[in-house]
């Protein structure tokens, strides 16, 4: 039985998805539900709540069951989980949307990946639900982590800075986007060693936002997103002044200099 901790639009939606195609699952709410976590099991806990809330979130992980966790955070989670000692984990990057709460899934156009102990289990559990995915080895999936990210940073950013949606971005920022874009890969191969090509990368990028043409990204989640890209860049001595200029122009030059003099 598959266990999802975070009763939100993404994790109700799941629990409500799993429960339809037959296959049992059970949901843990804030104030509801951890006692189940007490029993033995080698089947995945799905972590759908906030980055800011896992600190929160594995203290009331029983020792027993954290290498049973599949995190599916977005943003740059990877120092986080090293630190906390969790090298064992699942990880996934969730291709799918759920407008509200209550709301069906509408499913992405690129398979959501995973890696790790329960990759292929969590496959099968979408594949099940009639939702792609795929199990990945891990240097695949940090290649697919590093994209998901870029446009997270790219697109937040950009979309900010010209007051527009992610359909505009691919269609006439193609020049700043790929600008962007090569300050990323550079950190991203300091800092997770994978050897990306700017212009794959930024193609990507700009098809994915024509398959969400309407969708207008942001700014946030700083310390996961824009604000970990900063801090990496500081760590592995990675130039950047064009994420820096369009930040501070962008309105977040508090944010930028709080990050740069930590």
């Amino acid at each position: 039985m598959i266990t999802i901790i975070g009763a939100g639009r993404v994790g109700t939606a799941l629990a409500e998805a799993s429960q339809a195609a037959g296959i049992d699952c059970t949901l843990i709410r804030r104030d509801a539900g951890w006692d189940v976590l007490d029993e033995p099991s080698a089947m995945p806990i799905v972590l759908c709540v906030r980055n800011d809330d896992l600190a929160d979130i594995l203290p009331r992980i029983p020792l027993h069951r954290r290498s049973d966790l599949v995190f599916v955070q977005n943003g740059a989670i990877g120092d986080w989980i090293t630190a906390e000692d969790l090298g064992d984990v699942t990880r996934g990057l969730l291709y799918l949307a759920v407008a509200k709460r209550g709301d069906p899934i509408t499913p992405g156009d690129t398979p959501s990946p995973f890696t790790g102990r329960h990759a292929l289990t969590m496959a099968t559990w979408f594949h099940a639900m009639g939702l792609p995915a795929q199990d990945l080895m891990w240097p695949a999936f940090v290649v697919e982590e590093g994209v998901k990210l870029a446009w997270l940073i790219a697109h937040g950013l950009l979309c900010e800075l010209y007051k527009c949606d992610v359909g505009t971005i691919a269609e006439k920022r193609h020049a700043e986007l790929t600008s962007v874009v090569q300050e990323f890969v550079a950190v991203w191969r300091a800092a997770r060693g994978a050897d990306l090509s700017v212009g794959w990368v930024t193609k990507r990028l700009e098809d994915y936002s024509r398959s969400i043409p309407d969708y207008t990204a942001s700014v946030k989640e700083w310390r996961w997103r824009n604000g970990w890209m900063i801090a990496a860049a500081r760590r592995y001595r990675v130039s950047i002044p064009l994420h820096v200029e369009l930040l501070r122009a962008a309105g977040h030059a508090d944010e930028v200099d709080a990050t740069l003099a930590g």
